[in-house]
């Protein structure tokens, strides 16, 4: 008889303190994470400016260079 008793609570109180702990950890990990995403939209956004400039530039100079002349 003394021996099923001891066997319930011990088995209860291991399960849950691990759970928690690992819980806490993956939160700081994600931080850093997000950063390098922020870098490589920095980098996205350089390549949409350049696209932009150079069909704006293109189209602009066009327009005015072929209306002047005419």
């Amino acid at each position: 008889p003394p021996a099923a008793p001891p066997a319930a609570p011990p088995a209860a109180p291991p399960a849950a303190p691990p759970a928690a702990p690992p819980a806490a950890p993956p939160a700081a990990p994600p931080a850093a994470p997000p950063a390098e995403a922020g870098q490589a939209g920095r980098q996205g956004e350089p390549t949409d400016p350049t696209r932009g400039e150079a069909a704006h530039g293109t189209p602009e100079d066009e327009p005015p260079a072929g209306g002047d002349p005419a």
